[in-house]
């Protein structure tokens, strides 16, 4: 009996949150959104992915609401190939993904041995992270361009 009573208050109380929320609350949700009042971001440097001048939601480049529909790849640099890497985009393209989360150096770097990427190549010379290795990083280059051709967004993290 006590079960099925916790059972229905919480019930309750889920309904109560998604259906009586104050309407002060909703104020300035995406179906009231006023364009003209978004930041222009074009040439401003920032990423594709703002957040609205309100501070409610995310927005695109051009002030329109951006839903995050992300997935994580964290071992995206060091475990996939370039024909790999393009056959996994295109999947999570077709699938309605706009947002790859992704890390660059497998593990910290003090007294851990730096993982490779399937082309035998390392981030950092000597775990050094003032020297990065120019062929690691064109690889990651190669990522950042195919998510760009798929007006995909990266959400990168740069060290683990």
């Amino acid at each position: 009996m006590m079960k099925r009573l916790f059972q229905f208050l919480l019930f309750i109380f889920v309904l109560t949150c998604l259906f009586l929320v104050p309407l002060g609350a909703r104020a300035g949700l995406p179906g009231d959104i006023d364009v003209a009042a978004t930041p222009d971001m074009v040439g401003d440097g920032l990423a594709p992915v703002a957040v609205s001048a309100n501070g409610k939601y995310l927005v695109d480049d051009q002030g329109n609401p951006f839903f995050w529909m992300g997935d994580t790849a964290w071992n995206l640099t060091h475990r996939l190939t370039r024909e790999e890497i393009e056959a996994y985009l295109d999947d999570r393209k077709d699938k309605g993904f706009n947002v790859i989360l992704f890390r660059l150096p497998f593990r910290d770097l003090e007294g851990e041995p730096q993982h490779t990427n399937p082309y035998g190549q390392v981030p950092f010379q000597d775990k050094d992270i003032t020297q990065p290795n120019e062929d690691y990083f064109e690889l990651v280059d190669f990522i950042l361009n195919e998510m760009e051709e798929r007006e995909m967004v990266a959400g990168l993290l740069p060290l683990w």
